[in-house]
């Protein structure tokens, strides 16, 4: 490319992103992970708003972040136990939510600035991504043991090259 030239930047058509959106669409990973993310932001919404504006749940502070860590855990868990035996579309919908749940953080912490101070968003997000990667990992493995155990060669019906005592070799 000579100096000068300005480059040239192959531009997709639009019926070619409509066709990745409805890719993307249909993907059962990313519809639930996004319904999760939907929900885990309401969640962390709700729970921020409880505890700067409702003065009365002051004296049970702990009680209310108790049941509100739970609920968002339990929300959590939904892509994670969906697609337990499913690892891919288990990442998809995991770093769908996250990423959803991570946006509206950021959001918030533009409206209460002290939740910015603490964690930024990226942290927010680095901290979901590495606990669902193992989480994800994990579902890998034991599914990839689980095929290996019912696999036709896990259950040979061959007899043993071992000798036994009473079998004449």
């Amino acid at each position: 490319m000579e100096l000068g030239t300005p480059s040239v930047m192959p531009v997709r058509s639009s019926s070619l992103v409509a066709q990745e959106l409805t890719l993307v669409v249909h993907n059962p990973g990313a519809r639930i992970g996004a319904y999760t993310g939907v929900a885990l932001a309401i969640g962390f919404t709700v729970w921020l708003y409880v505890a700067n504006r409702v003065p009365s749940l002051e004296s049970v502070a702990l009680e209310r972040n108790l049941v509100a860590a739970t609920i968002l855990g339990l929300l959590a868990a939904i892509p994670v136990l969906r697609f337990l035996r499913e690892p891919g579309n288990q990442l998809v919908a995991n770093l769908f939510a996250w990423s959803i749940l991570s946006l509206g953080y950021r959001g918030l912490s533009m409206h209460f600035v002290a939740l910015g101070e603490r964690y930024s968003a990226m942290q927010i997000f680095t901290l979901g991504a590495v606990v669902y990667m193992l989480l994800a990992t994990l579902s890998w493995i034991g599914t990839c043991l689980w095929k290996l155990r019912h696999s036709p060669m896990s259950h040979s019906h061959h007899e043993s090259h071992i000798s036994h005592p009473n079998h004449p070799i």
